[in-house]
């Protein structure tokens, strides 16, 4: 059986191209052979019976365990064939021995393909707080269901939130020192969840270290919605872009153990796998919220897991006018949307602009962390039901998507309006430190009369008297 690559859902080459311009702009993404996936060679994953331990299923086939999956009265084991079967061979075995309950393959997960990947510009920490993401799901005052009166603003605090990628530069300053510090890498010889680059070409493409930065990207937005929520990195996929799938679910595992309140999954397949479903289920029973993205293969295209994986949340990718973007899933399986097209978010080296499901389904990880921060008793369902309650119904913009794109586009200040919060920012902080001071007039004197995100604190796209009058009325809150 040939099993698709499972990848992370958003992507930016190393340097832009006239192609990667192209599709920010909104044209189609390029054609290309979609990637596949291929098996982990002498790797198999086994569910033994309750009697069975590993060391006898050692002993009777000549294999070695190399690694566990505890999910205390359930464990899930690595073995290495060591050359005696190949993994096909061995699972028709294992049908027929009763001390192994199920059996399946290891395969890797690979890059994403650059047909359907997201690319990268370079873009500012400007452009990271005064992003169009900011004004379509209502992240400030100037959203007209934020009148609330509210005087706590929403932003996940005492909420953790893993996010399952190539780690974490904790260094960014968007995170604020917010990271947990039970982060961990579960790459073999890689002890640090640092989203660094290794020199790594796993894909054997000649260009190394591809994916670099995604992890940080992906963390940023969810520290964009949530930004008084903690990040817990777990680097599960290598800089170039490689993980299996045993390591994904071995991660889901890690961030249950060590506290996680959310999972972020930015990743996909279109083979579902029992290991994955199993993770996420375990996670879910145990109240964690599991949140994926939908896929950038389009709305034609079969659905992705672990999104379409029972109870995870999957997330569709939208643009700045609630359009489905061209490159992403859908289907009935879809529970929300958000901005998926030019998100600015940070990376090692700065802050890049790109597009993908990747970078929607972290903002409605944020929009969890901000309920559970109020609510920290409710379970995966009833967050789900709250974000659901407050979304913006987007099916006008999309005829012909009705069931398949869930609740709508998630709307954070009818959200935090809902739970007696007022939204994270105000309407005229252009710095992102989440109060209107000095530098924040500069701003907008600097941009008077010109058309800019920057001194625009009413979103009508003119910085002016208006938006003075704003900043004015607001100046040190």
């Amino acid at each position: 059986m040939m099993h698709q690559a499972i990848r992370p859902l958003g992507f930016f080459p190393r340097a832009a191209t006239l192609g990667a311009a192209a599709m920010l702009a909104g044209a189609s993404p390029l054609a290309s052979a979609s990637a596949v996936g291929t098996l982990v060679p002498d790797h198999v994953i086994l569910d033994l019976a309750e009697d069975t331990t590993p060391m006898v299923i050692e002993s009777a086939f000549g294999i070695t365990r190399l690694a566990t999956i505890d999910y205390g009265d359930d464990a899930i084991y690595l073995f290495d064939l060591n050359g005696l079967y190949t993994v096909d061979e061995f699972i028709n075995i294992s049908d027929n021995d009763d001390r192994i309950d199920e059996a399946e393959p290891n395969f890797d997960f690979a890059k994403p393909d650059p047909g359907t990947q997201s690319f990268f510009l370079d873009a500012l920490v400007s452009d990271f707080w005064n992003q169009p993401l900011r004004d379509v799901v209502g992240l400030d005052d100037a959203a007209p269901s934020a009148d609330t009166g509210a005087s706590q603003r929403a932003g996940g605090s005492g909420v953790v939130v893993a996010v399952i990628d190539t780690g974490l530069d904790a260094t960014s300053s968007v995170f604020g020192g917010r990271v947990s510090p039970l982060g961990l890498s579960l790459l073999p010889g890689d002890p640090s969840f640092d989203d660094a680059a290794t020199g790594a070409d796993s894909d054997g493409d000649g260009v190394l270290d591809e994916l670099q930065g995604h992890g940080t990207f992906v963390a940023g937005v969810v520290a964009l919605v949530a930004p008084d929520a903690t990040i817990l990195p777990i680097r599960a996929i290598d800089p170039d872009g490689i993980t299996n799938t045993f390591l994904v679910a071995q991660a889901i595992n890690e961030a249950v153990e060590r506290g996680a309140n959310v999972i972020n999954l930015s990743l996909g397949t279109t083979t579902p796998t029992e290991i994955i479903n199993e993770a996420v289920n375990e996670a879910i029973t145990r109240g964690v919220f599991v949140v994926a993205s939908a896929g950038n293969e389009g709305p034609l295209a079969p659905r992705q897991f672990p999104a379409a994986s029972p109870f995870a949340v999957a997330v569709a990718g939208t643009t700045a006018a609630d359009a489905v973007a061209n490159f992403s899933n859908v289907g009935v399986h879809v529970s929300f949307t958000s901005p998926a097209v030019r998100v600015v978010g940070p990376v090692p080296d700065g802050f890049s602009l790109a597009d993908g499901t990747s970078f929607a389904a972290p903002a409605v990880a944020g929009a969890a962390a901000i309920v559970l921060s109020v609510t920290p008793g409710a379970t995966p369902a009833e967050v789900s039901a709250r974000i659901a309650a407050n979304a913006t119904d987007i099916s006008a913009q999309n005829p012909g998507l009705a069931g398949l794109i869930g609740a709508g586009r998630i709307d954070i200040a009818a959200l935090s309006a809902s739970l007696g919060l007022a939204p994270p920012y105000p309407a005229a902080d252009f710095t992102g430190n989440r109060r209107v001071d000095l530098d924040d007039l500069l701003i907008v004197v600097t941009n008077f009369g010109l058309r800019s995100p920057l001194g625009d604190a009413n979103g009508d796209g003119l910085v002016n008297l208006d938006d003075l009058l704003q900043l004015v009325i607001t100046f040190g809150q």
